[in-house]
């Protein structure tokens, strides 16, 4: 087992919690205490819910990197190469012409 890739993973889990709770607390509660969030298409109860979903979306994505490295520090393998290759490539059709 690779301690400093668990410790890590660890580490980016308890970051993700640590945003979550502490960015409620301090960021997004008083700014929606203030009452002057701006409206977005027509109320502002869209635009706190925007602002809550990009940032809780950053604590998920923090959660699962913290559970990629885990994995790997394990030793297992993650196949994922082929599916992100084939994403990636662009269809020939697509490519620019030169």
């Amino acid at each position: 087992m690779k301690v400093m890739l668990l410790f890590a993973g660890v580490l980016s889990a308890l970051i993700g919690i640590a945003h979550s709770v502490l960015g409620e607390k301090l960021v997004l509660g008083p700014l929606f205490e203030r009452g002057d969030v701006p409206k977005l298409l027509g109320s502002t109860s869209f635009a706190r819910h925007t602002l809550r979903f990009t940032w809780h979306l950053t604590t998920v994505l923090l959660l699962g990197i913290g559970a990629v490295r885990a994995v790997l520090a394990r030793g297992r393998t993650l196949d994922i190469a082929p599916a992100m290759v084939l994403e990636i490539a662009p269809a020939p059709s697509v490519r620019a012409k030169p």
